[in-house]
């Protein structure tokens, strides 16, 4: 079961592994909520759009290229609502 935990703010924070460094490391992304069911929605939500990829047969390289610009140079996430 994963850890949540309940900030001094009182909004809930939970976080999911999503891979490891070249230290063997592991990589956190930290979701943050009001309550506990929009911090789990958060997450599954990720985890669906993780599990089904970024790219799709219909997508150009440009489009590609500005989800990884977005996403990977400029912030860190799938989305600024992850954030």
């Amino acid at each position: 079961m994963p850890s949540v935990t309940k900030q001094k703010n009182g909004r809930y924070e939970r976080s999911v592994k999503i891979g490891k460094d070249a230290d063997g490391k592991p990589i956190r992304k930290f979701f943050t909520a009001t309550t506990l069911r929009e911090v789990n929605s958060l997450v599954a939500e990720f985890k669906k759009q993780q599990q089904q990829g970024l790219a799709t047969a219909d997508m150009t390289f440009a489009a590609m290229g500005d989800i990884w610009l977005e996403q990977y140079k400029v912030g860190i996430g799938l989305s600024a609502k992850f954030t």
